[in-house]
Protein backbone atom coordinates (compact mmCIF):
# COMPACT_ATOMS: atom_id res chain seq x y z
CA UNK A 1 0.00 0.00 0.00
CA UNK A 2 2.67 2.53 1.05
CA UNK A 3 4.71 1.65 -2.04
CA UNK A 4 1.74 2.46 -4.36
CA UNK A 5 1.15 5.79 -2.65
CA UNK A 6 4.79 6.78 -3.04
CA UNK A 7 4.66 6.00 -6.79
CA UNK A 8 1.50 8.15 -7.18
CA UNK A 9 3.25 11.18 -5.60
CA UNK A 10 5.83 11.10 -8.37
CA UNK A 11 3.09 11.17 -10.99
CA UNK A 12 1.46 14.18 -9.33
CA UNK A 13 4.75 16.10 -9.45
CA UNK A 14 5.07 15.44 -13.15
CA UNK A 15 1.53 16.66 -13.79
CA UNK A 16 2.22 19.78 -11.74
CA UNK A 17 5.32 20.57 -13.78
CA UNK A 18 3.40 20.11 -17.03
CA UNK A 19 0.64 22.41 -15.80
CA UNK A 20 3.19 25.07 -14.86
CA UNK A 21 4.79 24.90 -18.31
CA UNK A 22 1.38 25.27 -19.98
CA UNK A 23 0.54 28.26 -17.79
CA UNK A 24 3.89 29.92 -18.58
CA UNK A 25 3.35 29.41 -22.33
CA UNK A 26 -0.21 30.74 -22.17
CA UNK A 27 0.87 33.70 -20.05
CA UNK A 28 3.66 34.55 -22.47
CA UNK A 29 1.25 34.34 -25.42
CA UNK A 30 -1.30 36.53 -23.67
CA UNK A 31 1.42 39.03 -22.81
CA UNK A 32 2.62 39.12 -26.43
CA UNK A 33 -0.94 39.59 -27.67
CA UNK A 34 -1.50 42.37 -25.14
CA UNK A 35 1.74 44.08 -26.10
CA UNK A 36 0.87 43.77 -29.82
CA UNK A 37 -2.58 45.23 -29.22
CA UNK A 38 -1.09 48.05 -27.17
CA UNK A 39 1.47 48.80 -29.92
CA UNK A 40 -1.29 48.67 -32.52
CA UNK A 41 -3.36 51.10 -30.46
CA UNK A 42 -0.37 53.43 -30.17
CA UNK A 43 0.27 53.20 -33.93
CA UNK A 44 -3.39 53.85 -34.65
CA UNK A 45 -3.40 56.82 -32.30
CA UNK A 46 -0.30 58.24 -33.98
CA UNK A 47 -1.79 57.58 -37.44
CA UNK A 48 -4.93 59.44 -36.41
CA UNK A 49 -2.90 62.31 -35.00
CA UNK A 50 -0.79 62.44 -38.16
CA UNK A 51 -3.93 62.48 -40.31
CA UNK A 52 -5.40 65.42 -38.45
CA UNK A 53 -2.05 67.23 -38.40
CA UNK A 54 -1.98 66.87 -42.21
CA UNK A 55 -5.59 68.01 -42.52
CA UNK A 56 -5.00 70.97 -40.20
CA UNK A 57 -1.88 71.92 -42.15
CA UNK A 58 -3.85 71.85 -45.39
CA UNK A 59 -6.57 74.01 -43.78
CA UNK A 60 -3.99 76.53 -42.55
CA UNK A 61 -2.36 76.87 -45.97
CA UNK A 62 -5.71 76.90 -47.82
CA UNK A 63 -7.15 79.60 -45.53
CA UNK A 64 -4.06 81.76 -46.04
CA UNK A 65 -4.33 81.34 -49.81
CA UNK A 66 -8.07 82.08 -49.86
CA UNK A 67 -7.67 85.16 -47.65
CA UNK A 68 -5.10 86.73 -49.97
CA UNK A 69 -6.23 84.96 -53.18
CA UNK A 70 -2.51 84.46 -53.81
CA UNK A 71 -0.82 81.14 -54.53
CA UNK A 72 2.82 80.17 -54.68
CA UNK A 73 2.37 77.07 -56.81
CA UNK A 74 4.94 74.25 -56.88
CA UNK A 75 5.99 75.42 -53.44
CA UNK A 76 6.17 73.58 -50.10
CA UNK A 77 4.75 75.17 -46.95
CA UNK A 78 5.90 73.80 -43.56
CA UNK A 79 4.74 74.26 -40.00
CA UNK A 80 4.21 72.71 -36.57
CA UNK A 81 1.01 71.92 -34.65
CA UNK A 82 1.40 70.92 -30.98
CA UNK A 83 4.93 69.69 -31.66
CA UNK A 84 3.92 67.72 -34.76
CA UNK A 85 5.23 68.75 -38.18
CA UNK A 86 3.34 69.16 -41.45
CA UNK A 87 4.33 69.85 -45.04
CA UNK A 88 1.95 71.10 -47.73
CA UNK A 89 2.92 71.00 -51.40
CA UNK A 90 0.80 73.13 -53.76
CA UNK A 91 0.39 71.91 -57.34
CA UNK A 92 -1.05 74.04 -60.15
CA UNK A 93 -3.33 71.45 -61.76
CA UNK A 94 -5.12 73.53 -64.37
CA UNK A 95 -4.31 76.97 -65.75
CA UNK A 96 -4.19 78.85 -62.40
CA UNK A 97 -7.82 77.86 -61.80
CA UNK A 98 -7.46 74.49 -60.05
CA UNK A 99 -4.84 73.72 -57.39
CA UNK A 100 -4.25 70.57 -55.35
CA UNK A 101 -2.74 70.76 -51.86
CA UNK A 102 -0.86 67.59 -50.84
CA UNK A 103 -0.42 67.69 -47.05
CA UNK A 104 1.73 65.33 -44.97
CA UNK A 105 1.43 65.19 -41.19
CA UNK A 106 3.80 63.44 -38.77
CA UNK A 107 3.25 62.17 -35.22
CA UNK A 108 5.94 60.06 -33.46
CA UNK A 109 7.42 58.91 -36.77
CA UNK A 110 4.03 58.00 -38.23
CA UNK A 111 3.10 59.90 -41.43
CA UNK A 112 -0.28 60.36 -43.10
CA UNK A 113 -1.24 62.42 -46.14
CA UNK A 114 -4.42 64.08 -47.39
CA UNK A 115 -5.31 66.09 -50.48
CA UNK A 116 -7.41 69.24 -50.76
CA UNK A 117 -8.49 70.81 -54.05
CA UNK A 118 -9.11 74.55 -54.24
CA UNK A 119 -10.45 76.04 -57.43
CA UNK A 120 -12.17 78.92 -59.13
CA UNK A 121 -15.75 77.98 -59.91
CA UNK A 122 -18.75 79.56 -61.63
CA UNK A 123 -21.42 78.21 -59.31
CA UNK A 124 -23.56 81.37 -59.50
CA UNK A 125 -24.22 80.64 -63.18
CA UNK A 126 -25.08 76.98 -62.68
CA UNK A 127 -28.70 77.83 -61.85
CA UNK A 128 -31.53 79.54 -63.70
CA UNK A 129 -32.40 81.46 -60.50
CA UNK A 130 -30.18 81.89 -57.46
CA UNK A 131 -31.13 83.93 -54.37
CA UNK A 132 -28.41 84.18 -51.75
CA UNK A 133 -30.48 85.14 -48.68
CA UNK A 134 -34.10 85.13 -49.90
CA UNK A 135 -35.82 83.20 -52.68
CA UNK A 136 -39.35 84.47 -53.25
CA UNK A 137 -40.99 83.04 -56.35
CA UNK A 138 -44.29 84.84 -56.54
CA UNK A 139 -46.54 83.78 -53.69
CA UNK A 140 -49.72 82.31 -55.18
CA UNK A 141 -48.55 83.19 -58.68
CA UNK A 142 -46.38 80.99 -60.84
CA UNK A 143 -42.74 81.02 -61.90
CA UNK A 144 -41.68 78.76 -64.75
CA UNK A 145 -38.10 77.63 -65.21
CA UNK A 146 -37.05 75.95 -68.44
CA UNK A 147 -33.83 73.98 -68.62
CA UNK A 148 -32.25 74.57 -65.22
CA UNK A 149 -32.39 74.30 -61.44
CA UNK A 150 -33.20 76.98 -58.85
CA UNK A 151 -31.12 77.41 -55.71
CA UNK A 152 -30.63 79.44 -52.54
CA UNK A 153 -28.39 79.60 -49.49
CA UNK A 154 -31.54 79.88 -47.35
CA UNK A 155 -33.28 76.89 -45.79
CA UNK A 156 -36.54 77.43 -47.62
CA UNK A 157 -38.31 79.41 -50.36
CA UNK A 158 -41.78 80.79 -51.04
CA UNK A 159 -44.04 80.61 -54.07
CA UNK A 160 -44.99 78.17 -56.78
CA UNK A 161 -42.60 76.99 -59.44
CA UNK A 162 -42.99 74.81 -62.53
CA UNK A 163 -39.93 73.07 -63.96
CA UNK A 164 -39.49 72.04 -67.57
CA UNK A 165 -38.25 69.29 -67.55
CA UNK A 166 -39.99 68.24 -64.36
CA UNK A 167 -36.96 66.49 -62.81
CA UNK A 168 -35.22 69.81 -62.12
CA UNK A 169 -35.58 71.12 -58.57
CA UNK A 170 -35.10 73.81 -55.93
CA UNK A 171 -31.87 73.36 -53.96
CA UNK A 172 -31.53 74.80 -50.45
CA UNK A 173 -28.60 75.59 -48.13
CA UNK A 174 -26.08 75.72 -50.97
CA UNK A 175 -23.54 77.51 -48.76
CA UNK A 176 -22.18 79.62 -51.62
CA UNK A 177 -20.88 83.18 -51.31
CA UNK A 178 -21.57 85.42 -54.30
CA UNK A 179 -18.42 86.76 -55.91
CA UNK A 180 -18.04 90.52 -56.43
CA UNK A 181 -18.26 92.18 -59.81
CA UNK A 182 -14.82 93.04 -61.19
CA UNK A 183 -15.55 96.77 -61.54
CA UNK A 184 -11.84 97.52 -62.11
CA UNK A 185 -11.93 95.21 -65.11
CA UNK A 186 -14.53 97.53 -66.62
CA UNK A 187 -13.25 100.93 -65.55
CA UNK A 188 -9.52 100.37 -66.07
CA UNK A 189 -9.83 98.65 -69.42
CA UNK A 190 -8.56 100.81 -72.28
CA UNK A 191 -11.28 99.43 -74.56
CA UNK A 192 -14.25 100.20 -72.32
CA UNK A 193 -17.10 102.51 -73.38
CA UNK A 194 -18.62 104.80 -70.74
CA UNK A 195 -22.21 106.06 -71.10
CA UNK A 196 -23.43 108.30 -68.28
CA UNK A 197 -26.99 106.98 -68.56
CA UNK A 198 -28.79 104.38 -70.63
CA UNK A 199 -32.45 105.36 -71.05
CA UNK A 200 -35.41 105.39 -73.44
CA UNK A 201 -33.51 107.63 -75.85
CA UNK A 202 -30.47 105.38 -76.15
CA UNK A 203 -29.92 104.02 -79.64
CA UNK A 204 -29.34 100.35 -80.32
CA UNK A 205 -25.94 99.02 -79.31
CA UNK A 206 -24.00 97.78 -82.35
CA UNK A 207 -21.12 95.65 -81.06
CA UNK A 208 -18.99 95.98 -84.20
CA UNK A 209 -19.03 99.78 -83.83
CA UNK A 210 -17.52 99.69 -80.31
CA UNK A 211 -14.01 98.84 -79.11
CA UNK A 212 -13.52 95.18 -78.23
CA UNK A 213 -11.32 94.07 -75.34
CA UNK A 214 -10.85 90.71 -77.09
CA UNK A 215 -12.57 88.35 -79.50
CA UNK A 216 -14.49 85.25 -78.48
CA UNK A 217 -13.86 81.74 -79.79
CA UNK A 218 -15.79 82.58 -82.97
CA UNK A 219 -13.74 85.71 -83.64
CA UNK A 220 -16.65 87.99 -82.66
CA UNK A 221 -16.07 91.05 -80.42
CA UNK A 222 -16.42 91.16 -76.65
CA UNK A 223 -17.55 94.66 -75.65
CA UNK A 224 -17.49 96.42 -72.26
CA UNK A 225 -19.89 99.25 -71.39
CA UNK A 226 -20.47 100.81 -67.99
CA UNK A 227 -23.09 103.32 -66.96
CA UNK A 228 -24.38 104.90 -63.78
CA UNK A 229 -28.12 104.40 -64.39
CA UNK A 230 -30.28 102.22 -66.61
CA UNK A 231 -33.96 103.09 -67.24
CA UNK A 232 -36.36 101.67 -69.82
CA UNK A 233 -40.08 102.49 -69.57
CA UNK A 234 -43.25 102.16 -71.61
CA UNK A 235 -42.76 100.38 -74.92
CA UNK A 236 -39.12 101.36 -75.27
CA UNK A 237 -36.52 98.84 -76.38
CA UNK A 238 -32.76 98.55 -76.38
CA UNK A 239 -31.40 96.05 -78.88
CA UNK A 240 -27.88 94.67 -78.99
CA UNK A 241 -26.76 94.02 -82.56
CA UNK A 242 -24.20 91.26 -82.77
CA UNK A 243 -22.81 88.73 -83.10
CA UNK A 244 -20.55 88.89 -80.06
CA UNK A 245 -20.77 89.58 -76.33
CA UNK A 246 -21.90 92.64 -74.39
CA UNK A 247 -20.86 92.99 -70.75
CA UNK A 248 -22.80 95.89 -69.24
CA UNK A 249 -22.02 97.27 -65.77
CA UNK A 250 -24.77 99.35 -64.13
CA UNK A 251 -23.34 101.08 -61.05
CA UNK A 252 -26.21 102.85 -59.26
CA UNK A 253 -29.79 102.12 -60.36
CA UNK A 254 -31.69 99.85 -62.73
CA UNK A 255 -35.40 100.05 -63.63
CA UNK A 256 -37.55 98.53 -66.36
CA UNK A 257 -41.30 99.23 -66.32
CA UNK A 258 -44.24 99.03 -68.68
CA UNK A 259 -43.58 96.84 -71.70
CA UNK A 260 -39.85 97.29 -72.38
CA UNK A 261 -37.40 95.01 -74.19
CA UNK A 262 -33.67 94.63 -73.63
CA UNK A 263 -32.02 91.93 -75.67
CA UNK A 264 -30.87 90.76 -79.06
CA UNK A 265 -32.42 88.99 -82.02
CA UNK A 266 -29.01 88.50 -83.65
CA UNK A 267 -27.74 84.88 -83.55
CA UNK A 268 -24.65 84.14 -81.44
CA UNK A 269 -25.06 87.24 -79.29
CA UNK A 270 -24.83 87.09 -75.49
CA UNK A 271 -25.64 89.82 -72.98
CA UNK A 272 -24.33 89.98 -69.39
CA UNK A 273 -25.86 92.57 -67.08
CA UNK A 274 -23.76 93.22 -63.95
CA UNK A 275 -25.58 95.41 -61.44
CA UNK A 276 -23.31 96.69 -58.68
CA UNK A 277 -25.85 98.88 -56.84
CA UNK A 278 -27.40 98.15 -53.45
CA UNK A 279 -30.91 99.50 -54.15
CA UNK A 280 -33.49 97.17 -55.69
CA UNK A 281 -33.02 96.12 -59.28
CA UNK A 282 -36.66 96.65 -60.30
CA UNK A 283 -38.83 95.19 -63.05
CA UNK A 284 -42.45 96.41 -63.26
CA UNK A 285 -44.96 95.21 -65.85
CA UNK A 286 -44.34 93.08 -68.89
CA UNK A 287 -40.59 92.67 -69.27
CA UNK A 288 -38.36 90.85 -71.72
CA UNK A 289 -34.62 90.44 -71.27
CA UNK A 290 -32.19 88.30 -73.22
CA UNK A 291 -29.24 87.88 -70.91
CA UNK A 292 -27.66 86.95 -67.61
CA UNK A 293 -28.52 89.27 -64.73
CA UNK A 294 -26.05 89.31 -61.83
CA UNK A 295 -26.73 91.55 -58.80
CA UNK A 296 -24.73 90.29 -55.79
CA UNK A 297 -25.47 93.32 -53.54
CA UNK A 298 -29.18 93.91 -54.07
CA UNK A 299 -32.70 92.54 -54.41
CA UNK A 300 -34.10 91.64 -57.81
CA UNK A 301 -37.66 92.88 -57.43
CA UNK A 302 -40.22 91.77 -60.05
CA UNK A 303 -43.72 93.18 -59.74
CA UNK A 304 -46.74 91.88 -61.66
CA UNK A 305 -47.32 91.32 -65.32
CA UNK A 306 -45.75 88.65 -67.49
CA UNK A 307 -42.04 88.46 -68.13
CA UNK A 308 -39.31 86.36 -69.69
CA UNK A 309 -35.58 86.28 -69.10
CA UNK A 310 -33.61 84.16 -71.54
CA UNK A 311 -30.51 83.52 -69.48
CA UNK A 312 -30.46 83.55 -65.66
CA UNK A 313 -30.92 85.80 -62.62
CA UNK A 314 -28.66 85.78 -59.58
CA UNK A 315 -28.97 88.17 -56.66
CA UNK A 316 -28.60 88.62 -52.92
CA UNK A 317 -32.41 88.44 -52.72
CA UNK A 318 -35.03 87.39 -55.26
CA UNK A 319 -38.53 88.80 -54.75
CA UNK A 320 -41.09 87.98 -57.48
CA UNK A 321 -44.29 89.60 -56.25
CA UNK A 322 -46.85 88.69 -58.88
CA UNK A 323 -47.72 87.69 -62.40
CA UNK A 324 -46.37 84.79 -64.39
CA UNK A 325 -42.64 84.92 -64.86
CA UNK A 326 -40.41 82.64 -66.97
CA UNK A 327 -36.68 82.03 -67.03
CA UNK A 328 -35.30 80.14 -70.03
CA UNK A 329 -31.88 79.03 -68.81
CA UNK A 330 -28.80 78.75 -70.99
CA UNK A 331 -25.58 77.71 -69.27
CA UNK A 332 -23.20 78.67 -72.09
CA UNK A 333 -21.79 81.72 -70.35
CA UNK A 334 -18.70 83.82 -69.70
CA UNK A 335 -17.39 84.92 -66.31
CA UNK A 336 -14.92 87.52 -67.62
CA UNK A 337 -16.34 90.38 -65.54
CA UNK A 338 -16.93 88.45 -62.29
CA UNK A 339 -14.11 88.42 -59.76
CA UNK A 340 -14.36 84.67 -59.22
CA UNK A 341 -12.64 83.62 -56.00
CA UNK A 342 -10.70 80.50 -55.19
CA UNK A 343 -12.66 78.20 -52.87
CA UNK A 344 -12.19 74.85 -51.16
CA UNK A 345 -13.68 72.17 -53.37
CA UNK A 346 -12.88 68.60 -52.34
CA UNK A 347 -10.96 66.48 -49.79
CA UNK A 348 -9.49 63.15 -50.91
CA UNK A 349 -6.86 60.53 -50.01
CA UNK A 350 -5.28 60.43 -53.46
Amino acid sequence: MFKYINNNKGSTLVMLLIAMVVLVVLGTSLLNVSLAEANQAVRQENNTKAHYVARSGAEIVANAILEDQLILSDYTYTGTINGNNYKVFVENVHDNKVFKLHALGTSNNRTEDVFLTIAKGDTFFEHAIFGDEVLGLGGSHNTTVKGGNVATNAVTHTGNITFIPSDNEVKHEEGFDLDPIATDFYEDNENVTYISEIDNNTEDIILSDLPSYEDNENGDPKVLIYTDNFTLTGNSSLKVIGPGELHLLVKESFTMSGNPYFGSDTPNTKIYLDYNGTSDLTFNGHLNIDGYVYAPNSTININGGVGTIKGSITSKKIDINGGNFTVEFNSEISVDTIDVKLRKQEWSNI
